[in-house]
């Protein structure tokens, strides 16, 4: 098990404000449409609507067992002894639930990328040597930016519009 260094409590203060966020997310969208369905606005949501969103309660419990699950990887790689290969299984599952967290999402909160990335820089082997990192940075920063721009998104993926 390592120490708790100043790295270490920043990246759990990391989690917990990526948890804090989504749990945010999560709740507007759950609580938007209750208020909606309440107050009698849900025809006329529904017909300014392109599609048919997904079920509120759904989403928000999805993304609650979604970011659990990234919990737990985030402790099992903080309390292995040796550090972890990028191309392990766990770390690609780490991966899998980010993807799968952002489209439950319906894409509104890419911050999770940011914490992923980080425990994935901190804790790999392959990030211990300070040759192999500076390839990895620049393809990883890509990355990123390809998949959180609405604007280079939206040309690979349709996307709601958001233009009122």
């Amino acid at each position: 098990m390592r120490g708790y260094t100043r790295t270490a409590y920043s990246f759990w203060a990391l989690v917990l404000i990526n948890f804090l966020a989504v749990v945010y997310n999560a709740s507007i969208y759950l609580f938007a449409t209750h208020y909606a369905i309440s107050r009698g606005f849900a025809y006329s949501l529904l017909s300014q609507l392109e599609a048919v969103p997904k079920s509120p309660s759904l989403v928000f419990l999805a993304t609650v067992f979604l970011y659990t699950g990234l919990l737990g990887i985030f402790y099992h790689h903080q309390q292995r002894a040796q550090s972890f290969s990028v191309f392990d299984r766990l770390t690609m599952l780490e991966v899998f639930l980010t993807l799968a967290l952002f489209f439950t999402l319906s894409m509104s909160y890419n911050g999770l990328f940011l914490v992923v990335f980080a425990d994935i820089f901190y804790g790999s082997k392959e990030f211990a040597a300070l040759k192999n990192r500076k390839y990895w940075v620049p393809l990883l920063g890509l990355s990123l930016l390809l998949l959180t721009d609405y604007n280079l998104l939206s040309q690979i993926i349709h996307t709601s519009n958001n233009s009122v």
